[in-house]
């Protein structure tokens, strides 16, 4: 079912298996869920504007929700229009959660931020970013700035099954191995590491040496994360 509405409240939808939430244009948060405990994936999707301000996934998230696998989130290079908080707030939502995607995260942003769902989620085993500049994308004067996000995740937490990192676009090199640094530290059973760089044929039409640039960017970060790590972790350039 489609429709378009203000706001969303589920109060008790015992049958729900999937909510999709695309381009909300009023206050945060989009939808409140009540009672959902079949709900096995939640997806939102949505560009920024000037008024919304983050909101806290547990604002939004029902406890009821424990048997949710699936999680995606889709900034749209904008604003990040969630807030970090602590793990604990949300151990309860994410204690089945498997596999997690957050897109289109802008270059500038720091990704640390991002582990406060990796601390909240232990049975997670599939993590994909998405941070990839588009050089056609159109800023209108409606989008909500875009600010870095501040988060120190926890200098003592490791996680025990996460098998997968996937990350799209590595424009800022540094970031991006730092990165992937920090979460090889944390993520003790991590088995492989996938750099894609699959471009946007609209980018490359404009400008065709995209695509070269990329290949050099590969290169270089794989060049960085093996040289002083003793780490048997698959690395896949693509």
């Amino acid at each position: 079912m489609h429709f378009l509405c203000k706001e969303i409240e589920l109060i008790c939808v015992p049958k729900l298996r999937t909510v999709l939430c695309h381009s909300w244009f009023y206050k945060n948060p989009p939808l409140r869920l009540g009672y959902v405990p079949e709900l096995r994936k939640i997806s939102l999707d949505c560009e920024a504007k000037v008024w919304p301000v983050p909101f806290l996934l547990s604002e939004c998230l029902s406890s009821s929700a424990m048997n949710l696998l699936k999680l995606h989130l889709n900034f749209r290079h904008k604003m990040i229009w969630i807030q970090p908080e602590h793990p604990k707030q949300l151990t309860a939502i994410f204690r089945n959660l498997s596999d997690l995607s957050l897109s289109e995260i802008f270059p500038e942003c720091d990704l640390s931020w991002t582990l406060f769902i990796l601390e909240a989620a232990p049975a997670l085993q599939k993590f994909t970013l998405s941070r990839t500049r588009h050089a056609c994308d159109i800023a209108f004067e409606d989008n909500a700035e875009k600010t870095n996000v501040v988060w120190e995740p926890s200098k003592d937490f490791k996680h025990m099954n996460l098998k997968s990192l996937t990350i799209d676009g590595f424009e800022e090199e540094d970031k991006v191995t730092n990165y992937i640094r920090l979460v090889m530290e944390r993520a003790v059973g991590l088995k492989r590491i996938e750099l894609r760089g699959e471009g946007c044929k609209k980018c490359d039409a404009i400008d065709p040496r995209t695509s070269q640039v990329d290949e050099t960017r590969r290169h270089r970060i794989k060049e960085l994360l093996t040289n002083g790590s003793s780490s048997s972790v698959e690395r896949i350039m693509r």
